[in-house]
C-alpha cells in the first residue's frame, strides 16, 4: 500500500502567503456615472470591482488581495481608462499608456 488513509500528522494552516489585505482605492471623478477598478487581479473586468460613490466627486472601492504586484486602472463610464492619480508607481502597457502598479505587502 503506498499510503494510508487516516488523519494528517500535523494541522494544516493557511499560509501567511494566501493572506490577503485589504487595500483602499479612490479616485476624483466628479461628473462620471460609473467607475470601475480593473486590473491584474479581476482579468481586466469592468463589471467585477465597481467603485461607490462617496460625495459628488469621489469614488473609493476596498479591494482584498492577496500579496503580489498589480498593474491597474479606473475605467470611467465605461469608456475612459486612467491611470490612478494617486499612485506615482506606472508601467507601460503594450497599447503605449501607463498602467498603475499596486504593491500589496
Amino acid at each position: 500500500m503506498a499510503g494510508a488513509i487516516g488523519k494528517p500528522t500535523k494541522r494544516q494552516r493557511a499560509s501567511p502567503e494566501m493572506a490577503t489585505r485589504s487595500i483602499w482605492l479612490n479616485v476624483v471623478a466628479p461628473h462620471a456615472k460609473s467607475v470601475s477598478v480593473v486590473g491584474e487581479f479581476n482579468d481586466w473586468s469592468m463589471e467585477r470591482h465597481p467603485l461607490q460613490q462617496m460625495d459628488g466627486e469621489t469614488w473609493h472601492i476596498i479591494l482584498q488581495l492577496p500579496p503580489g504586484t498589480y498593474q491597474y486602472k479606473f475605467v470611467i463610464d465605461g469608456t475612459r481608462w486612467e491611470e490612478d492619480a494617486c499612485n506615482p508607481k506606472r508601467t507601460m502597457n503594450e497599447f503605449g499608456t501607463a498602467n498603475s502598479i499596486l504593491e500589496v505587502l
